[in-house]
């Protein structure tokens, strides 16, 4: 190559087909296009064909390197390898059973250049059909500089990462070598700690995370707990020599004891499954428990202890305090089928051994389940031209039977402390029934009304914004969650605009629309600003004789009291311009024709707008065409006024 790649992507390979070739074509097929990119694939011994694989795709590619070498005993050698041949002003790497989504670097870079990035994280999700591995809690949205001890960053070590190639050179990071697992996390662990700039991307589906059918993924074979809990207490190391005690450190260490530490003593997870519990000498059983127990004595404090979840840390509890014989019945009762929680009071507890045994004296705490959440999907709204909302769908508790369960839905003025609640009418839901499961989430439905005419106790809800949720009880157990973020497939997303009473004679306003995080509000008497910055001009055609124009709106439907239009204004004057709709799950378009423009509207320059009007008034907003101009047509003066003006009458 002759100038700097944008990028570099390291593909480390062993044994790698058929999916490596989806891997090779997903990087080809990225949208900045294969003069930005830099691919190093490095074979690392492969004996399946994926070597020839990778010749095959480099003879006809020459942004791809191959380079073979013996196998070395994981992906640390062949991805420092890798480092060592790149040119790119960014670096990324590619698991060789994954692939990308085709705008991922386009996403990636861009975020990059504009935070001054040093590491960028591209959401990852599961395959499609090949299980669900990919990390979850740091996609929430967008951010250019995200903050490591109170995000959920760190959840993710991964190397999967798109990396400041002079950072991690200035630094001197790789991976280390010999390692068949996890080399990846003290790269990255070491590049967080180092980095100023850590930005998310959330708004698209970067990565795409493959489960082998057979579970032959290195991460998905058992291994010995030994060797996972030396690299797990460098790690805690490492996060010592670089974050003082405290709150922030805790949440770093939680996650060390949430996915390498405990689950060594047994997890569902076929890395360890029961291998500690049925798999090992007794000499062995005690090394591992006496491993964990010096990890836990050194870096379990009250707070770690509290953050982590019941089954893990009723685990850890019982490690700490030497009970042994209880530690053995209550991992062993985790292993088998999960028995029925136990609700008591308000709170939920886990249904193992020992618990509330008088002899064993484990606290409740080490039991409780504390995340408890409403599960919920909205499967209707209706909002009539009158103000009524109807929503409808089901909501249960998790872990929570639903038989004696109430249902509220809450409607709350946003920024105040005003409230009004509406209880739900009940319904039978069979579909949920799971015989995977002890739990019985068959009378989950609900559906409730809120009119927002007479919603101020007759009187019309006041002006702002208002937010709707579930407030979900069963068994002494109440959870609050907002609505809409799960709904069914075919509810529009679009606005949904109504006019109500401002209970002073007049009219304005109703928008009900689902927010950035799905959630469904209604805005009173506001400005419609997410209508005004999204009527997009997608044709504007002019001549002598016609004028046509389409635009699209964010509008799920129009009730007959509304009358929306298309219009030109100039100098204070509006022509209406005959418009007809047509709606779809995206939205509405509205389509106009005007017949001899030059007849009906004076020369100089229209502006295209949308107007949305009731008998009480309206608005308009300006249509916006491609790349944010303003949709203009320009209407010449008629040749008969053109001549008088040149020669004369």
């Amino acid at each position: 190559m002759n100038h700097t790649p944008a990028v570099t992507i390291v593909v480390p390979v062993y044994n790698a087909m058929p999916w490596l070739t989806e891997a090779i074509n997903s990087i080809l097929a990225q949208t900045i296009g294969r003069d930005q990119l830099e691919i190093i694939a490095v074979d690392d011994g492969s004996t399946d064909g994926s070597g020839a694989e990778l010749d095959r795709f480099a003879a006809a590619e020459s942004c791809i390197k191959v380079i073979h070498q013996e196998n070395s005993g994981g992906p640390g050698k062949p991805c420092n390898v890798g480092l060592d041949n790149a040119t790119g002003e960014y670096v990324y790497f590619v698991g060789a059973d994954d692939y990308l989504g085709p705008k991922a670097m386009a996403k990636m870079l861009d975020m990059a250049r504009r935070a001054k990035s040093d590491i960028v994280l591209g959401k990852m999700v599961p395959a499609p059909g090949f299980g669900n591995r990919a990390p979850r809690g740091m996609w929430g949205r967008n951010e250019a500089k995200v903050d490591l001890l109170t995000s959920q960053i760190y959840l993710a070590l991964s190397q999967v990462k798109l990396f400041r190639r002079a950072f991690v050179e200035g630094h001197g990071l790789r991976f280390p070598t010999g390692q068949l697992v996890s080399s990846d996390q003290p790269f990255t662990a070491e590049a967080y700690f180092r980095a100023e700039v850590i930005s998310v991307v959330a708004d698209y589906d970067c990565y795409y995370v493959r489960n082998r059918p057979d579970d032959s993924n290195v991460t998905r074979r058992t291994h010995d707990p030994l060797p996972w809990l030396d690299q797990a207490e460098r790690l805690l190391n490492t996060i010592a020599e670089y974050v003082p005690a405290g709150p922030g450190r805790d949440n770093l260490v939680t996650r060390h004891f949430r996915f390498e530490i405990l689950p060594c003593l047994g997890s569902k997870h076929p890395r360890f499954a029961d291998r500690w519990l049925n798999g090992s000498s007794p000499e062995e059983q005690r090394k591992v428990l006496d491993r964990v127990k010096e990890l836990c004595d050194t870096w379990l404090t009250d707070n770690v202890l509290d953050k982590l979840a019941p089954d893990l840390r009723v685990r850890a509890y019982c490690v700490r305090e030497n009970k042994t014989a209880e530690l053995t019945d209550i991992i062993t009762a985790q292993l088998s089928m999960p028995e029925k929680a136990i609700t008591d009071g308000g709170r939920v507890y886990l249904r193992l051994p020992h618990f509330r045994d008088e002899s064993a004296r484990i606290p409740d705490r080490m039991f409780e389940l504390d995340n408890i959440r409403v599960v919920h999907r909205l499967d209707f709204v209706d909002w009539t031209a009158a103000g009524l909302l109807t929503v409808g769908g089901h909501a249960h508790l998790t872990q929570v039977d639903t038989d004696g369960q109430t249902v509220e839905l809450l409607v709350r003025k946003r920024g105040s402390d005003v409230e009004y609640r509406i209880a739900a009418a009940q319904s039978e839901t069979p579909e949920l029934a799971d015989a995977s499961t002890p739990y019985d989430y068959t009378r989950a439905g609900f559906r409730a009304g809120v009119d927002f005419a007479t919603l101020a106790a007759g009187a019309p809800a006041g002006k702002g914004v208002w937010d709707l949720s579930l407030s979900v009880s069963s068994k002494g157990v109440t959870v609050e969650r907002r609505l809409g973020s799960e709904r069914a497939k075919d509810i529009a997303t679009g606005h949904r605009l109504r006019v109500l009473p401002d209970g002073e004679g007049g009219h304005r306003f109703a928008d009900g629309y689902f927010g950035v995080a799905g959630n469904l509000s209604v805005d009173v008497g506001g400005k419609l600003k997410a209508v005004a910055e999204n009527v997009r001009c997608t044709r504007l055609d002019s001549s002598r004789t016609s004028l046509d124009v389409t635009a699209r709106m964010p509008l799920s439907d129009v009730p007959d009291e509304l009358d929306v239009s298309l219009v030109v204004t100039r100098s204070g004057k509006t022509v209406a311009l005959p418009t007809e709709l047509s709606f779809d799950e995206d939205g509405v378009t509205a389509t106009a024709h005007l017949s001899a423009p030059m007849l009906k509207l004076r020369p100089g320059t229209w502006a295209v707008k949308a107007r949305i009007a009731h008998e009480g008034g309206g608005r308009s907003f300006p249509a916006i065409r491609k790349g944010g101009k303003p949709a203009e047509v320009g209407v010449l003066p008629r040749i008969g006024a053109l001549l008088r003006k040149v020669f004369g009458s």
